[in-house]
This record gives structure tokens, sequence and C-alpha cells, in this order.
């Protein structure tokens, strides 16, 4: 399995403490949250101070959670919660190329309260970091490429998918040459992306990636060279908000006891989640696309399977088939300067004739990984 971002919560003077010698390591400082005179709200209702990677943590590659410490007005007083954010591949391999599994998690707790400590916070104990709260979780899984198939022809036919119609949606970003494709709104996110395209511009720029804190791993492959053929495909869940990581769960029927760590570091949750996120993707596909058929042969298969059809109906299915042969729905639907309730309509219409449909394959590859759930371990596709 694979679980990578995640945000943990922890409260002051119940989960955790700060050195105080560590106060001025916060961006501001925070002395004034523990010591008088105590910070002035000023009519917020909250403040924070985050605690990053220093350049010494990224000069020795050394992976460090995100620290972010907030003090708010909370019904019954003031309350300061410390949100942990930390890559838990990242906290065990010091890289995300490699996949953590359930057998990881105790390791895991220990190997973060040890970096926690290496920044001045102090956790009551190990258990404290077991059953923290989630408040952002991203379930991921990196799909390997070994057979000359190509992240270029898996994305390029993700890229049709038309997924603009999903009211959850409200904003999705591609990249160019079939490099990357996001799918997002202010607490979901969906991001299949070229892996190794990835890595090999964040040694130049973080600005503009998918993921962040690069610097632990980016000597990673400098004196191993990997096999040939070998790409991979990233494709990751994010669920930023406990309302939307419970909405979630619930689309599986799984509904823990709590939102704690060791209740969602789990690889059945993990492959339901990626397998459900999948379907929901797949099924926007543009059922027109599946056929490889010539337009003169489509024309004749569908005027003969839909006689009932009009045929400014096939006409319309022609040429949506003809367009998507060289773009994604998404600019389709942008030529044509539909609206949503005239692209669901014209989509609706053509996904419901009758032809002959083909597998897509970039799906399979994808699901198929999935299914089998097995963890990525780099060492396997090294050219030794």
């Amino acid at each position: 399995m694979m679980i990578d971002t995640v945000v943990l919560n922890l409260e002051w003077g119940k989960d955790f403490e700060i050195m105080e010698g560590c106060y001025r390591l916060f961006s501001p400082d925070v002395t004034n949250y523990f010591k008088p005179p105590y910070i002035q709200f000023g009519g917020r209702k909250a403040v924070k101070a985050n605690r990053n990677p220093t350049a010494e943590d990224k000069r020795t590659g050394k992976y460090m959670p995100r620290l972010t410490l907030i003090k708010a007005v909370r019904r019954g007083g003031i309350q300061t919660i410390l949100n942990i954010e930390f890559s838990a591949p990242k906290i065990i391999f010091n890289d995300n190329f490699n996949e953590t599994t359930e057998d990881d998690f105790d390791y895991l707790c220990v190997q973060l309260g040890r970096k926690l400590y290496n920044m001045g916070v102090v956790v009551k104990n190990t258990d404290t970091i077991r059953d923290a709260s989630v408040s952002t979780i991203h379930y991921a899984k990196n799909i390997t490429l070994t057979d000359y198939s190509t992240t270029y022809e898996v994305l390029s036919e993700i890229e049709k998918c038309n997924y603009t119609t999903n009211k959850q949606l409200d904003r999705q970003k591609y990249r160019g040459g079939g490099e990357a494709i996001h799918y997002y709104s202010s607490k979901w996110g969906l991001c299949i992306y070229d892996k190794l395209s990835e890595y090999q511009k964040s040694k130049t720029t973080e600005r503009g990636l998918l993921e962040k804190d690069n610097y632990c791993q980016l000597s990673l492959l400098n004196d191993n060279p990997l096999v040939t053929p070998f790409q991979m495909i990233r494709f990751e869940a994010r669920y930023i908000s406990r309302p939307q990581i419970s909405r979630s769960l619930k689309e599986i029927d799984v509904i823990p006891e709590s939102l704690t760590l060791r209740n969602l570091f789990k690889e059945n949750i993990a492959q339901k989640m990626l397998k459900h996120e999948l379907a929901k993707l797949r099924s926007t596909y543009p059922a027109i696309n599946l056929t490889d058929k010539e337009p003169s042969q489509l024309f004749t298969e569908l005027s003969v399977q839909n006689p009932q059809v009009q045929i400014g109906t096939v006409m319309q299915a022609l040429a949506y088939k003809g367009l998507l042969a060289t773009t994604g729905s998404r600019d389709v639907r942008k030529m044509g300067n539909f609206s949503s309730q005239q692209w669901y309509n014209l989509n609706k219409k053509i996904n419901a004739l009758n032809f002959e449909r083909r597998k897509l394959k970039s799906f399979d590859v994808i699901e198929d990984q999935i299914e089998e759930f097995k963890p990525v371990r780099l060492q396997r596709y090294l050219d030794k």
C-alpha cells in the first residue's frame, strides 16, 4: 500500500510540549504563546507559526516534517494545536518511490517521534502518535511500466476523461506532453503524473510540482541507473479535511471508530479508496473513443446499430471522436463553449449509442497494480 502525506493534530499540554529553547525556531517566534506577555489575538480567531525543514536539512538531504503551531479561541477557552505534516515513506525510506506497508506502522510512529524530538517537540509517548487525529491523508500507488508502454500513452488517454462534469470538481490542471493531470477542489484532489519526470524537475525547482520536499531524494538515482524499459506513474488521491475523509470513507462503506492514524493506516482502506477513485474516473471516459474504426466504418456501424437515433446524433458522435484523436474532452468542451448541462446532455446521448467497444488498456495497467497492491521496492528496478 501507500500512504504518503498525512497531517496529524496534537493538543498542547495533553499530547506534546515544546522545548523552551526551540520557541524561537518557529516563524514567528512562539515564546509569547506560552510566556507573558502573551500574544494578543487582536480580533483574530487564531494565530499560527510554522517550522519547516531548514537549509541544513535540505543540504544534508535529511527529511523532516513540517510543523504548524496554532493558538485559537475555541468554545470553552483558548487551545494550542500542533499540526504535523509528513510523508510516511519519506520518514521511513527518505524517499517516496519505495512504498509503505501496514507492517511499517510502528516503525513509522517511532521514527516520527524521534524527528519531532530533534525539532524540539516532545510527544507524550508513541501511542500519542498512533492515536493522533488525522485532518489530511493522501493514499497513493506507484504504477511501474516495464513492458515498453509509456506514461505519455497512459496519461494522454486519461486526459480524455470527462471529469469536469463531476460536481465535486472545482478546478483541473494539465501539464503538457502527457506529464501530469490534477483534478482538485479545496478539500479533495486526484493526481496522476509521470513520477520520473516530476523527480527530474524537482532537481531544478519546486515550483509547479505536485509534491513538495523532494530535497531528501534528489540524489537517489545518481549512482543507481534504472533498468530499461522502466517508467512510473503515480496515482494519488488526496483528502484534505476530516469531513472529506469521512465522506470518502462512507462511499466505500468504511466507517472507522475515529479518524486516527492507527485507524487510517490500513492497506484495505488505501486499496479501496484508490480503486473507488479510479472507477469514478474511468466511468467518465468518453464511450465513443472506445473504438478504433475509421470514420466511414463507424458511421455505418452507428447507423445500423442505432436505427432510432437521429442522423445528427451520429454526426455529433463522429465529430467528437475525431476531436478526441488530437485533444482531451476538456478542450472539446471549451471549443464548443458548452454549458455544464449542454455538455452533460451531449455525453449522455453519445454514451448511450450501441457500438462495438474496445478495452481501455491505459486504465487496466493502473487497475491491475492497485488490485495486486504489491509495494514498490526501487531496488528491484536498479540496473546492477
